[in-house]
């Protein structure tokens, strides 16, 4: 579906309400389908970085999809989305990392002290 048809068919959320494309209405405007395939597809069109694409950027993933030999570009926005969504978790687990390390030693100066 076009940008327009889901932002017509859009819900109450902020996002929404301010025209972008929110995962929920996606998958609304999606039933029927394979709901693991239309996951997938709104993550390749948000990139890994959340649940609201501007109808820009969805319209113009579509158009380079459609354009470039479809699955190829497709995959390539889905193995990035992938990338971008390890190297989050990635960051995420180094900062627990440095933070429990911090903690222990905390612990450990103030109790041989």
């Amino acid at each position: 579906p076009s940008a327009e048809k889901i932002s017509k068919n859009s819900g109450d959320s902020y996002f929404a309400t301010k025209g972008y494309i929110v995962e929920s209405d996606f998958i609304n405007n999606l039933k029927g389908c394979n709901p693991l395939a239309v996951f997938e597809a709104f993550d390749a069109l948000a990139g890994g970085k959340g649940s609201a694409i501007a109808p820009d950027d969805f319209d113009s993933s579509l158009i380079r999809w459609r354009s470039s030999g479809g699955v190829d570009a497709f995959a390539e926005d889905l193995q990035k989305s992938a990338l971008v969504r390890l190297s989050s978790y990635s960051f995420l687990l180094f900062l627990l990392f440095i933070v429990s390390d911090l903690i222990v030693e905390s612990g450990i100066n103030g109790f041989m002290s």
